[in-house]
């Protein structure tokens, strides 16, 4: 199963659907990106990423 399909499973569920999620992934493509978001991901990262930037966005995430 990938992330995507793994992101779909906890958003359409009633009792994880809050849960943020953060795609990580290595798929630079408008394609992946738009699966991600059509998925209710909350963020999307490419990798190679700064972790400062990813701890940034997981706090953002958390306030919210």
């Amino acid at each position: 199963m990938d992330g995507c399909s793994v992101c779909e499973k906890i958003k359409g569920n009633p009792e994880t659907h809050d849960i943020k999620i953060i795609m990580v992934t290595g798929y630079n493509s408008d394609e992946y990106f738009d699966r991600s978001i059509e998925n209710k991901a909350d963020w999307y990262m490419v990798k190679p990423y700064d972790p400062s930037y990813l701890l940034k966005m997981i706090s953002r995430l958390c306030k919210n």
